[in-house]
């Protein structure tokens, strides 16, 4: 199957869906593919990676957009560090709490302290829903329409509070990952869009698109209220509303192959993923196993890992959930953690050391300039257990358990730099320089979990975002 190309939702091209809605609505989900991929016209930016890039046209600047080159990557629509590449992005942090925007949150905090704290000490995105009433896993009050009724329409009281939350998010980087459904939520499930639903869309695109760093999702677990085929013209809706084409996402049942793997518009797999008690191993494979779904069509979040996550959380097991991220991450997937600051099944908090530890896998992984190029290289490992992303001559290795390591870098020529990165602290330490070629040993400085980071030396120092 051939490899998706981005769709660049410039302003006029996305406009020019509007004549077509109604037979949009009409048509089988098959056959409104292939229209709309008719009626746009696919334009491809040039590569993010490589040199002398510039901005991708008909996005914000800094915003938060799939790689042009690569859409089983996610980039800024920046070049901070003038190397002629779009700046590697990484998300990694908390999957909740889902009622954040109606607060209902667990450990006494609210909207603006889950905020202080994140700011303070990690994690670059929430897990947030838009409607929780009608079916949802919220009160009848958690819906953005006065007097909670959808027929009146959105309250812009509402979407006021809503924004300055949004506001302080976008200063410090934090994600809007923006579900316009929970679960379950019984409203609008004809598959034709109606007025009403129409304006609830758009009303909301419309009142936040300004935002670089925002990802729609369509529904949580969608096929519990939706048909594929809505989900499909929801997200349509969705980026014809939308005139900075924003990432779109659809989550589902558990399941490793994504249901609207071939839908233009849906740029990302939120995937649920159920391992009630590990190991980490099987989280890393099931993840591999997603990516190979994928083909490089698009890109893959695990934005839940269903329940061993969220009882790490439970059980205060820093370590544990922090291997869970990694096994994940270096994958190239991307991770939340499930359950943080929910209200339901002794869900609470995610303690400091949890949301550090957050900041510093996406730190680590946005130091790494050609992120965007690195893919799984587990096939490299001829003894001791790790885990490895990386291509021809830029290699990191997760070792869960510290310990040796030997890769074989047959591919590789000249001198190697090595140095590790500690998950825990943040911190590198260096170690020899090694020649390229071949099978080469390395061991971790303690037995604790470890980052082996290899590259052509003299390429080392340009990582950043280093404590």
């Amino acid at each position: 199957m051939a490899i998706r190309q981005r769709t660049v939702c410039s302003h006029g091209v996305c406009g020019r869906l509007g004549d077509y809605n109604v037979l949009w609505s009409l048509m089988p989900e098959t056959l409104s593919i292939i229209v709309l991929m008719a009626i746009l016209e696919i334009a491809v930016p040039q590569s993010a990676g490589g040199k002398n890039t510039s901005l991708v046209s008909g996005h914000l600047p800094g915003q938060i957009i799939v790689d042009p080159a690569n859409p089983a990557k996610l980039v800024y629509n920046k070049d901070d560090n003038e190397d002629g590449r779009l700046d590697p992005f990484f998300m990694c942090g908390p999957g909740g709490p889902e009622g954040f925007l109606y607060g209902d949150i667990s450990g006494g905090d609210t909207p603006d302290t889950v905020l202080d704290k994140m700011i303070k000490h990690g994690g670059n995105c929430i897990y947030m829903q838009g409607i929780r009433s009608h079916g949802g896993d919220g009160d009848s009050d958690q819906n953005p329409f006065i007097d909670h009724d959808p027929n009146k329409g959105l309250d812009q009281n509402v979407l006021n509070r809503w924004e300055k939350w949004f506001q302080r998010m976008e200063r410090h980087g934090i994600v809007i990952y923006f579900f316009f459904y929970d679960d379950d939520v019984d409203l609008w499930t004809e598959d034709i869009i109606s007025p009403a639903e129409r304006s609830y869309i758009r009303g909301i695109v419309d009142a936040f698109e300004h935002h670089p760093n925002l990802i729609w999702v369509v529904a949580e677990e969608y096929s519990e209220s939706l048909s594929k085929a809505k989900v499909s013209r929801l997200a349509a809706e969705i980026r014809q509303a939308d005139d900075y084409d924003h990432i779109i996402a659809s989550h589902q049942l558990p399941k490793l192959a994504f249901d609207h793997a071939d839908d233009p518009i849906i740029d990302q797999f939120a995937m649920q993923l159920h391992s009630r008690s590990g190991p980490y191993r099987d989280i890393h494979q099931k993840c591999l196993e997603a990516l190979e779904n994928a083909k490089g069509r698009y890109n893959v979040n695990l934005a839940e890992q269903y329940d061993w996550h969220s009882e790490l959380l439970v059980a205060g097991d820093r370590d544990g959930v922090r291997k869970v991220n990694w096994s994940a991450a270096i994958t190239g997937v991307y991770v939340m953690h499930l359950g943080t600051w929910e209200t339901d099944r002794n869900r609470k908090p995610p303690t400091i050391e949890m949301l550090e530890d957050y900041r510093r896998l996406y730190a680590f992984m946005e130091s790494l300039n050609d992120l965007s190029t690195l893919s799984p290289k587990d096939n490299i490992v001829q003894s001791g257990t790790a885990w490895v992303l990386g291509n021809d001559n830029h290699f990191i290795a997760y070792l869960i358990n510290g310990g040796g390591v030997t890769l074989d870098l047959s591919g590789t020529a000249g001198q190697l730099a090595v140095e590790w990165y500690n998950p825990r602290k943040g911190n590198y330490v260096a170690d020899s320089p090694t020649a390229a070629g071949g099978n080469r040993a390395f061991t971790a400085p303690d037995n604790n979990d470890w980052v082996l980071h290899i590259k052509t030396c003299g390429e080392l120092v340009e990582s950043k975002g280093r404590e």
